[in-house]
């Protein structure tokens, strides 16, 4: 993982063949997930929404008006988010999985964000960065919330964390391939449940430690 913001331009696309590759990681580690869902957090597990028609990521591919990295498009074929509802957000590191549509208006909110800043009489573009195009978000703070999230570079492949007052964007993965195959291990191989690892309540899925410390006892920690 490198933690270094690239500047606007300064990277080029990976290589197709890299792409179909981690596309094809992307397939196998999300369906060791929803596998998994389905056995352990049913509840989460029925907030998945159906996988985005061909159509479906054309129109957003237009909207976006970028191309769509594979990796991205493996995983929309699959499931094109969740819907709202308890266990909806359960991401690695708590985080829901965002619609399609989400997607482009929260695109289209950080570029016209971009544009504003782009026109201030002091704007500089290396300091002033907020968002990029082929920066394109796949997961919020809640279904219906874009405060936070995490969003892939399409430049360089890497899963970036945004959030307001933020302009570091955090690298949490190399890929979405790595970071979805870091979740599938955890929840089948769960380790020592530190803060951060995966915790089963009422049939859902949710990552860290328990909101309220009054109902720790009804918190299941996945290796417990």
């Amino acid at each position: 993982m490198r933690d270094d913001l690239p500047s606007k331009g300064a990277q080029q696309p990976p290589p197709a063949a890299k792409e179909e590759e981690k596309a094809c990681r992307v397939a196998a580690a999300w369906q060791r997930i929803e596998a998994w869902l389905g056995e352990h957090a049913p509840a989460s597990h029925a907030t998945l929404r159906p996988g985005a028609s061909e159509e479906q990521l054309a129109v957003l591919e237009s909207d976006l008006d970028v191309h769509l990295p594979e990796q991205l498009r493996a995983l929309w074929r699959l499931n094109e988010g969740v819907a709202e509802g308890e266990g909806s957000v359960f991401m690695l590191d708590d985080w829901a999985l965002m619609t399609l549509p989400r997607v482009s208006w929260a695109h289209r909110l950080h570029m016209d964000l971009q544009k504003e800043r782009e026109e201030e009489e002091e704007y500089e573009p290396e300091e002033d960065l907020h968002w990029q195009p082929e920066w394109i978000p796949f997961c919020s703070f809640a279904v219906d919330d874009e405060t936070y999230g995490l969003y892939l570079d399409g430049a360089t492949g890497e899963v970036r964390k945004w959030y307001e007052g933020n302009e570091e964007h955090d690298s949490i993965a190399d890929s979405l391939a790595a970071y979805l195959e870091q979740m599938a291990d955890g929840l089948e191989h769960p380790s020592p449940a530190p803060a951060g690892a995966g915790l089963l309540r009422n049939r859902t899925l949710h990552w860290g430690v328990p909101i309220l410390d009054e109902d720790a006892e009804v918190w299941k920690p996945l290796n417990g």
